[in-house]
């Protein structure tokens, strides 16, 4: 089981692909997607189940195939997508893993379609299959 808990909701021009994404990774797994307000930020905490992942610019960064070993190793993981303010230090120290999706900054919108391909990507990975675009 994947949760992947954002603040913000994701906009119109960004659903075809996180619903097209979301659709071929429940083939995979279950795949639950949290959307919380942004004055809803501070509540996080009881959202932590399984193998907690932060996504952070000051995170460590990682292939696809680590990524997927990532993936693979865990029966739980419930990754965390921040807003505009990110998330304060205490938060981060509580994660399992603090991931960096690259060196660049992204809106909580673009990060969680990088997620959710990268996500869809191990399982292709995990499974040998063909990734399919």
């Amino acid at each position: 089981m994947i949760r992947i808990v954002c603040i913000g909701k994701i906009k119109n021009e960004w659903k075809n692909a996180n619903n097209e994404l979301f659709k071929r990774i429940n083939s995979f797994t279950k795949l639950e997607i949290i959307e919380l307000k942004e004055e809803k930020a501070k509540e996080l905490e009881k959202y932590i189940k399984g193998y907690c992942v932060v996504l952070d610019e000051k995170g460590t960064q990682l292939t696809s195939k680590e990524f997927s070993n990532l993936i693979k190793e865990k029966n739980k993981i419930t990754f965390f997508i921040g807003g505009k303010a990110g998330f304060e230090e205490k938060f981060l120290q509580k994660a399992d893993f603090v991931l960096s999706l690259s060196k660049m900054t992204f809106s909580h919108q673009l990060a969680r379609i990088i997620l959710l391909e990268q996500i869809y990507r191990a399982f292709c990975i995990i499974h040998n299959l063909p990734y399919s675009k």
